[in-house]
């Protein structure tokens, strides 16, 4: 099974459809991991392939109060990573990889995408060392 790993909604992320359509045509199991800022206390509901991880973040606050939600949401995303033993992963977005780069690096090196489209980041030294790695 493949994991597919975002850090928003799917609207925020029209590009996925190509990667599902490859996986279905060659009758692969997937499974997409999100997070939904809009709505939520740290609840998880899982509709058919998508698990979604339901926490309220304001996009209007600082960075540094937006720490919470990250945490939580990392905290979540390595334990759904480790819960479904995933074959290969498919990471869409910098923030996503920086979030499961122990992971990525310790557990499935060699077995995973990293998407990047946003290259918004690459100013930030560690980010940038990090996605090279």
């Amino acid at each position: 099974m493949v994991g597919i790993l975002y850090i928003s909604d799917l609207r925020g992320c029209p590009f996925i459809g190509r990667y599902i359509d490859a996986l279905e045509d060659e009758n692969i199991e997937y499974k997409i991991i999100l997070w939904n800022r809009e709505c939520g206390d740290g609840q998880t509901e899982e509709l058919g392939h998508v698990i979604e991880f339901k926490y309220f973040q304001d996009t209007r606050i600082s960075k540094e109060k937006k720490a919470k939600g990250f945490l939580k949401y990392m905290r979540f995303l390595n334990n759904q990573i480790k819960m479904h033993q995933f074959d290969k992963l498919i990471v869409l977005c910098t923030l996503t990889g920086m979030l499961a780069f122990w992971k990525l690096m310790r557990r499935y090196r060699g077995k995973f995408i990293f998407d990047i489209r946003d290259i918004s980041f690459e100013n930030i030294r560690l980010f940038n060392h990090l996605e090279k790695k």
